[in-house]
């Protein structure tokens, strides 16, 4: 399998994204490829591509939209964690929800864990905003990308 890699600069970081014929696959930052890679795309053929097809996606993040559809190919994620990744984009921009209200939001209110470990494989950074999700006593919680990635990303979509 072949994937294409491309890359953008945000909030004093490099971010990438793969992606396939059939949409976008993952999106993740630049240091962490080589982790992302060992964990998630072993065997496959992973090569830089000048095509910007996807950019548009987050361009409109970069403009404040909330992006309701976007291709993607899933390489990974039970039927139920898609359900759980899709639901994170309709929290609205500048908004933020906690795991348990997220839980209810997919009607499984008490697989709280099971949700935040769903949105944890979360394969589409800034896209599918689970930087968005919370603790419920309002503390920022965990990020892939760091705590303070995601306070930045919290504090971008609130201006």
């Amino acid at each position: 399998m072949e994937l294409h890699l491309n890359y953008f600069y945000f909030l004093e970081r490099t971010f990438y994204y793969l992606s396939d014929e059939r949409g976008l696959v993952y999106v993740g930052i630049m240091n962490q490829l080589s982790q992302d890679r060992e964990r998630y795309f072993r065997g496959c053929s992973i090569n830089f591509s000048n095509k910007k097809e996807y950019f548009q996606y987050f361009k409109a993040y970069f403009n404040h939209e909330n992006i309701l559809h976007i291709p993607q190919h899933f390489f990974y994620g039970t039927l139920w964690q898609r359900q759980v990744w899709q639901s994170l984009s309709m929290i609205p921009w500048g908004k933020t929800n906690s795991y348990q209200t997220l839980a209810k939001k997919v009607k499984q209110g008490n697989a709280i864990r099971a949700v935040a470990h769903a949105v944890a494989q979360n394969p589409l950074l800034l896209l599918r905003p689970c930087h968005r999700i919370i603790l419920k006593n309002g503390k920022i919680g965990q990020y892939r990308c760091g705590v303070n990635c995601k306070q930045q990303l919290l504090t971008f979509e609130s201006n």
